[in-house]
C-alpha cells in the first residue's frame, strides 16, 4: 500500500507525539535527580533552576551503607 505525502506525515506526527510521550517521563526523572530536594514540587517547568549533584553522592553513600537486611538473597538462607 502506497501512502501519500500528507499520511506519511501525519504518521510521522503521530509516531512523534508517541516517542515524545514515552519520553517524558525519564526526562522528568534525570531533572529531579539533578534539582535540590526542596526545589522540585514547586518549580514549574521542564527545566531545573537549580543543579546539584549531592543527589548522586547521596545515594552512592545509602548503597554503600546498606547491609541487606531486607534482601532475601540465597547465599543468606
Amino acid at each position: 500500500m502506497a501512502y501519500t505525502r500528507a499520511q506519511k506525515s501525519v504518521l510521522f506526527l503521530l509516531v512523534l507525539a508517541g516517542a515524545a510521550l514515552t519520553m517524558f517521563p525519564l526526562w522528568w526523572l534525570l531533572v529531579a535527580s539533578v534539582t535540590p530536594e526542596e526545589v522540585i514540587f514547586r518549580q514549574s517547568g521542564l527545566w531545573p533552576t537549580a543543579f546539584t549533584w549531592e543527589n548522586y553522592a547521596l545515594g552512592w553513600r545509602g548503597i554503600l551503607q546498606f547491609d541487606g537486611g531486607l534482601c532475601l538473597c540465597p547465599a543468606r538462607l
